[in-house]
């Protein structure tokens, strides 16, 4: 893809840094593959708003295959087309027309994927409006209560209704 850039955030472990600096000398692609290191939570949120194609490369082994992704609903809510290895969860949680599946530990696959969302405007724009629907479906703003309602009726202690100004109300115990 031309123009394209690969940004990698994050703590950086130095020899694998090492490998994929070298790796991307080897391939020609040293200009286009930059490591950014860490970024607070507050540069996080612009650096996804800025993005063009969100990637979510998850191996479907133990802990990957069964653990929810929030980077995925990030990127949709910036309106992000993502791009994820299916995982039993995520297959549970999306299908193919909210995000663009490809088979978990196969890089060739991950590539035609991230090709083909670039290069397709049709189906980015499909992605990003049922990306943005999802996230109005299943967020924060709509789901809260069922959540606090879930953790009192599990605690021995009642919460109440949560204010994200004020924070909880006073507990009372049942």
């Amino acid at each position: 893809m031309p123009n394209a850039e690969f940004h990698l955030y994050g703590a950086q472990d130095e020899k694998l840094t090492n490998w994929l600096k070298d790796l991307a000398r080897e391939v020609g692609q040293q200009d286009t593959v930059k490591f950014c290191g860490i970024a607070s939570l507050d540069a996080i949120a612009g650096i996804i708003a800025n993005a063009d194609l969100g990637i979510v490369p998850k191996r479907a082994d133990s802990f990957g295959n069964e653990a929810y992704s929030t980077k995925i609903m990030e990127f949709m809510s910036q309106g992000i087309p993502v791009v994820v290895s299916r995982t039993k969860i995520d297959s549970y949680y999306f299908d193919e027309e909210t995000v663009r599946f490809f088979p978990s530990g196969d890089s060739g696959a991950m590539a035609e994927a991230m090709y083909d969302v670039a290069s397709n405007p049709k189906l980015r724009e499909s992605l990003i409006r049922r990306g943005l629907e999802y996230v109005e479906l299943h967020g924060w703003d709509r789901n809260k209560q069922e959540y606090f309602d879930l953790i009192d009726g599990l605690s021995t202690r009642q919460f109440g209704d949560y204010d994200l100004r004020r924070g909880l109300t006073p507990v009372v115990e049942r």
